[in-house]
């Protein structure tokens, strides 16, 4: 058994992946403000992170450097930071970035994109291996249930796991649990998702591999004018029983959560 699979949370809904010196970014989201509806929305959360010049470079400093792919889930503004993304290569050239056709259309028609970037545009069948040193993740993909049949969807959920246990998957901004993720049934130890998903639901769902112990919630932050999905109550949700071994909670923006392999007691 190699190292253990933690997670960090950068704020909104931007995540960490780490396997010892395997790191992967999740929807990193630096910039702290994006528009929507017509409005320019504002990050007021407590993320060390985001949300100013200042937070971004101490992200950068502390993880950068150690980040070996980029995940994006999709191409809303509050998941897909090109100022991020660039911040990131330009400390590491050799960063994978993975994301939807949609995503790297942008960054190639901005003049984002060069030859010299490691591009990978997911397909349904997308499963990439990352390896640092003697520690191997793999990167696959959670197909948006209503769309499980289009080969290049604009919004996908990824699984980030080990060749020898269980992962976590970040479930984008997907609305609905499907047939397709049953591929990734008994990779997935914890799901990091936003509110709209029922954690009774995803446990009735995982309850086949009985391998699912962690549900992070994530999404739910303070955002000015607000008018998304965000300045929610979590625990309203966190109050909704669930059977042992699974617990509901939060992650921490310092402190890396440790995935248990079979069902311990790490936050």
């Amino acid at each position: 058994m190699g190292s253990p699979v933690e997670v960090l949370w950068i704020g909104h809904a931007g995540i960490l992946v780490r396997r010892g010196g395997a790191v992967v970014a999740i929807d990193p989201f630096l910039e702290g403000k994006f528009c929507w509806a017509g409005n320019v929305e504002r990050y007021h959360g407590k993320s060390p992170w985001m949300g100013t010049s200042g937070n971004a470079r101490g992200f950068l400093d502390a993880f950068a450097e150690k980040i070996e792919a980029i995940c994006v889930t999709h191409a809303h503004g509050d998941h897909f930071d090109p100022t991020a993304i660039l911040a990131i290569r330009e400390r590491n050239p050799d960063v994978q970035i993975i994301a939807t056709r949609p995503v790297i259309k942008w960054m190639h028609h901005a003049g984002m994109a060069c030859d010299a970037m490691r591009l990978v545009t997911v397909d349904r069948n997308t499963d990439i291996e990352v390896i640092t040193g003697t520690d191997s993740i793999r990167v696959g993909i959670l197909l948006d249930p209503r769309y499980p049949c289009i080969r290049y969807p604009s919004r996908v959920g990824y699984v980030v796991y080990p060749p020898d246990g269980p992962g976590v998957a970040h479930l984008g901004d997907s609305h609905r649990i499907g047939p397709a993720w049953k591929r990734y049934l008994h990779k997935i130890g914890g799901i990091v998702t936003w509110l709209r998903e029922s954690p009774p639901a995803l446990q009735d769902f995982f309850s086949a591999s009985k391998k699912l112990t962690r549900i992070w919630l994530i999404h739910w932050e303070a955002f000015e004018p607000g008018h998304f999905d965000c300045n929610l109550d979590p625990s309203e949700v966190m109050s909704i029983p669930v059977a042992p071994p699974l617990v509901t909670g939060l992650l921490s923006f310092t402190e890396w959560s440790r995935l248990p392999v079979s069902g311990g007691n790490e936050a």
